[in-house]
């Protein structure tokens, strides 16, 4: 399942951010560690140069025998076990009082060091600072690995945008993979500029044949038109058999798609401009048909009125191969099927909202073919865009006025 958030720079501030508290954990811990060690290594100095000594009348450092460490609080060890002992220091801890003596030839030589051990009797305090010192050097890696990890992802970040752009084909990307350093993100940039070039071929063989199946089929269709109207004006009551009426639709189907191919290829630009909101009111029916027999529930939303300069003919096939997107991506769900149909001043979204949020998105935009980008191309005849924008609980595939990139 996708999740919005999830973003190969955001993953990489994370492992930075993560690993930036780990080593600051340990370097604390090896901080507070080594403190200890220098503390125990003073103490045990001052008992080897006291066993250096002849005499024992240092008052830090005292000889006692065994019964006498443990009048002390000693109980770990027998003597016996002391004296095997391969490392001749030890400590314990009696009566609010800690000890530390070294085994020599002639018995013990034991110290009080409470009043020497700073680190021990400040162990929390230190864990307090630490603490504290964490949360602003939390928010310093936050805000720095942010961008450590842009700069470090750079190289990805400027082949997502370019690849991101639907006005870039792939001779512009080529060109730009040339001045890409990095050999591995190159190596990336010219596949997918390569996979890219023979997708546009594909779409452009597709278009040519599309335009000439268009010129070939115009004087037929208009035959046949001509002849089903004949057929409805001789004989009313086939006009109203269902038959008649899949006939018709089909044959304006097929009218729809040979104009638009024409319009495609064609210099002329459009006198048309066409009020969206009151066209699409006259195509209600038919819409509403459509998203019926495919049991979907419709819901047009109105925020403003929408003009494009656009062939009629042009905006009816784009609406219906949108609408065949959505209709197509939700019978893909199989939560419950929502479309809605949303007018503002700049553009007219389709949106399907489903409830299966276990839902995968299998190939994105392109998922149903080269469908949209047959309609992308029409858009952009008419300097208008698509955009499509999905995620784990909708679909949405937007034309949007007048917004083609040069």
């Amino acid at each position: 399942m996708l999740t919005r958030s999830t973003t190969l720079t955001g993953r990489v501030a994370k492992t930075l951010t993560l690993l930036t508290l780990i080593l600051f954990l340990v370097f604390s811990f090896m901080a507070v560690l080594i403190a200890f060690i220098i503390e125990d290594t003073m103490i045990h100095n001052v008992l080897r140069q006291a066993s250096q000594q002849t005499s024992y009348d240092n008052s830090a450092v005292k000889q006692v025998t065994f019964q006498e460490l443990q009048q002390l609080g000693y109980t770990s060890q027998s003597e016996a076990q002391l004296k095997n002992r391969i490392n001749a220091f030890a400590e314990f801890s009696a009566d609010g009082k800690h000890y530390h003596f070294m085994i020599v030839d002639s018995g013990y030589l034991v110290t009080d060091s409470t009043p020497l051990l700073a680190v021990s009797q400040r162990v929390s305090g230190i864990i307090k600072l630490l603490l504290v010192a964490l949360v602003p050097c939390s928010i310093i890696t936050i805000l720095t690995t942010r961008h450590l990890s842009k700069y470090a992802l750079s190289p990805f970040l400027t082949l997502k945008e370019r690849f991101l752009q639907p006005e870039k084909n792939s001779a512009e990307l080529i060109r730009e993979n040339a001045f890409i350093r990095e050999q591995d993100i190159k190596q990336i940039a010219d596949e997918l500029a390569h996979a890219l070039s023979q997708k546009e071929e594909l779409l452009s063989e597709q278009i040519t044949f599309n335009q000439g199946m268009s010129h070939e089929l115009r004087t037929p269709l208009q035959s046949m038109t001509h002849a089903v109207e004949l057929i409805a004006i001789k004989h009313p009551a086939l006009a109203d058999q269902q038959v008649y009426k899949r006939l018709q639709n089909s044959l304006t189907k097929m009218y729809r798609i040979s104009e638009a191919m024409l319009w495609l290829l064609s210099d002329e630009p459009s006198q048309n401009t066409l009020s969206i909101n009151r066209h699409l009111t006259s195509l209600q029916d038919d819409l509403h048909a459509t998203y019926h027999a495919h049991g979907l529930s419709i819901k047009q939303i109105e925020n403003g009125q929408l003009f494009l300069d656009i062939p009629t003919v042009v905006f009816d096939f784009i609406v219906y191969a949108l609408v065949n997107n959505t209709v197509q991506y939700a019978a893909l769900s199989k939560g419950k099927k929502q479309l809605q149909i949303t007018i503002d001043k700049q553009q007219i979204t389709l949106t399907n909202a489903y409830d299966n949020h276990q839902f995968e998105i299998a190939d994105g935009p392109q998922h149903f073919g080269l469908g949209l980008l047959l309609v992308t191309k029409l858009a952009h005849r008419f300097t208008h865009r698509i955009e499509i924008k999905h995620d784990e609980s909708t679909f949405a595939v937007s034309l949007i006025a007048g917004q083609q990139a040069s």
